[in-house]
């Protein structure tokens, strides 16, 4: 199993912030051009707090402090990715990262992939259409960059990388190496950036 783990990008200011609701019924928080979605299972109701925002470190929510009904719960994290060729993407994310299709859903325009920490679910919408009733900004599935990307965990990077070309997808850079471990600059065929990680045996814990 592949690991995924969400990167934040930014520092002391966080990024503006709409709220809308998926064709789910969950609360989706849509931060200014992110075309990767955090979407937690809350209540339609409920106010957007910063555990909507979280990457998840061993289960545990960054801030826990989101109401009584919610200190003692785990957020389930969901993982959105806009496509524009749901068979291709299906293909790629099967052939590049080892993830299996799961079902389709919503009369088969949406994708559940298993096989990373978090279900993964590929979402056809086509080039050119609204990402969000509140901005401007359409879907382009050219390479484009946004705040937050994927990061897949992998026991061996150099392995990785090349399965994950010979799939389709484009490395960006050198793999560079860290005190924490190895990494890889990609994009898939959709335009969306992600990296592949191995860690050393202190992983993060060198950096701390």
């Amino acid at each position: 199993m592949v690991g995924a783990r969400f990167c934040r990008n930014w520092r002391n200011s966080g990024p503006s912030l709409s709220k809308g609701y998926d064709m789910r019924g969950f609360s989706v928080l849509h931060l200014r051009d992110w075309q990767w979605h955090l979407t937690t299972r809350s209540r339609a109701d409920a106010p957007i707090s910063s555990a909507h925002l979280a990457c998840v470190r061993g289960g545990t929510p960054l801030n826990a402090n989101v109401g009584r009904h919610r200190r003692n719960r785990t957020v389930q994290l969901l993982v959105n990715v806009d496509v524009d060729d749901l068979e291709r993407a299906i293909e790629f994310y099967g052939g590049a990262l080892g993830l299996r299709l799961k079902r389709r859903l919503f009369g088969g325009s949406v994708a559940e992939m298993l096989g990373a920490s978090s279900k993964i679910y590929l979402i056809a919408k086509a080039a050119g259409s609204a990402t969000s009733l509140q901005a401007s900004s359409v879907r382009d599935y050219r390479r484009h960059w946004t705040p937050v990307h994927l990061d897949f965990e992998v026991g061996d990077v150099s392995a990785a990388v090349e399965r994950a070309v010979a799939a389709g997808a484009k490395l960006e850079g050198e793999l560079q190496s860290f005190s924490w471990g190895q990494q890889a600059t990609l994009s898939d065929p959709f335009g969306h950036g992600f990296c592949i990680l191995q860690f050393s045996s202190r992983g993060y814990d060198a950096v701390a």
